[in-house]
């Protein structure tokens, strides 16, 4: 969430906290009863592992402590898991970056809610009291499970909807970035009673032996990303340097990643194709690195032979991404980027649906910021003469709805061209 918010989010995060707190209060006089010992145990684990949680591209973050939690919830009561869960605050990066005080207050009022309600569930249908995979406990866990997940996803994903200037709907956002992570709550889920159900029967030691390879599963997957990001940086600052040696080309990569993730964001992609296509844009001509600044800065016509020496920067930039193992999902974008909707494209000619929409994206925002930049062969196009270019075009050089979105977004004022 950005530092300044508007009243109506600062009201929705209080009435969240005010109301997670109810459910605590209501929770605690409903159930009473705190395991110190499951507290002390599950406490720990959901420490450390949150800790090590990975970041989701909007908003929240993946992690194993959900597991945990929801078996402390089936072993030692609703109190005891709704304490523990608080424990999600002590967040270590979050006190790194100096989050603001109502994220806080948001997220200890999301995981009482979450929690307590998924507890209210499990105690209502499960009236025995008993942990056993048979009838009414089997119902139990799955309802509250399922309660679990959408309050806590559906929480977030209200904040970002009314935290972003894209005013999307709130289901729009839970749809696109956070309904995907069901199959892996299902599994979660799985995990939570497997955990649950050896803590009754060895105890507290049981819990190092069945959380230590989730623990050092996710551990391997932050490392995994950790080492994807580093590798993207250093790609993309090497492309700003390259940039940086031609007046004409400074800032090109960045510019076309705004102009991109604004008409992926008309079109609905989810988080992680936003995600594709910006790095895509950023890394899109990366094979210029080859080409001598002669060709790409000559003033007059290309002849036909450097016009083929400069067409082949686009199979060297897909061959670069296509060749690493974190940049290969987009070397296919940035293949198809300077193909036509008509087919008169290249390198492979390809047509219509045959081009990747990705690939459709960034061609309409990489002409577009050629078109209103200086070159070194004309002066750049106002604002309002590009846009007429790019609409007159389409269906010939450019996808059709790729094109609309384009305008759409252009309407609302999110082209406007830097001096």
């Amino acid at each position: 969430m950005a530092q300044k918010i508007s009243g109506r989010l600062l009201a929705y995060i209080l009435s969240v906290f005010l109301a997670g707190l109810g459910i605590f209060l209501y929770v605690y006089q409903a159930y009473p009863g705190i395991s110190i010992e499951g507290a002390i145990a599950f406490g720990l684990l959901v420490l450390v592992t949150d800790n090590l949680a990975v970041m989701l591209p909007k908003a929240g973050a993946v992690s194993v402590a959900g597991s945990i939690l929801m078996a402390c919830l089936f072993v030692n009561g609703p109190v005891t898991a709704s304490l523990i869960s608080i424990l999600q605050l002590l967040h270590v990066a979050d006190f790194k970056n100096r989050e603001p005080w109502y994220k806080y207050l948001f997220n200890g009022g999301q995981f009482l809610l979450a929690v307590g309600i998924g507890g209210i569930i499990f105690k209502t249908i499960n009236r025995s009291g008993a942990f056993a995979l048979q009838g009414e406990v089997v119902l139990a866990v799955v309802l509250s499970s399922l309660a679990y997940f959408v309050i806590n996803t559906g929480l977030t994903a209200i904040a970002v909807s009314a935290s972003t200037p894209e005013r999307t709907s709130a289901i729009h956002t839970w749809l696109y970035n956070y309904a995907w992570l069901f199959p892996f709550h299902i599994l979660v889920s799985i995990v939570a009673v497997g955990i649950a159900l050896l803590y009754l029967r060895f105890g507290s030691v049981s819990l190092l032996f069945s959380t230590l390879p989730l623990i050092l599963t996710q551990y391997i997957w932050l490392l995994t990303l950790r080492e994807r990001k580093g590798v993207l940086d250093n790609i993309i600052n090497m492309v700003r340097i390259m940039e940086a040696k031609d007046v004409y080309t400074a800032g090109h990569s960045r510019r076309v990643a705004q102009y991109a993730e604004k008409i992926g964001r008309e079109l609905r992609l989810n988080e992680f194709e936003i995600d594709n296509l910006k790095n895509a844009a950023y890394l899109h001509d990366v094979g210029k690195i080859q080409i001598d600044l002669s060709v790409l800065n000559n003033e007059e016509q290309l002849s036909s032979e450097a016009r083929k020496i400069f067409q082949s920067h686009v199979t060297v930039s897909a061959e670069i991404t296509g060749s690493i193992t974190y940049t290969k999902p987009i070397s296919d974008i940035i293949w198809s980027h300077h193909e036509r909707y008509d087919g008169q494209g290249y390198p492979r000619g390809l047509k219509g649906d045959e081009i990747p929409i990705l690939a459709a994206i960034l061609s309409v925002a990489d002409s577009f910021d050629a078109m209103t930049t200086k070159r070194p062969y004309r002066d750049p196009f106002p604002l309002e003469k590009a846009v007429q270019e790019i609409e007159l075009n389409s269906g010939k050089m450019y996808h059709p709805a790729v094109v609309e979105a384009f305008l759409k977004s252009a309407q609302k004022g999110n082209f406007l061209v830097e001096e």
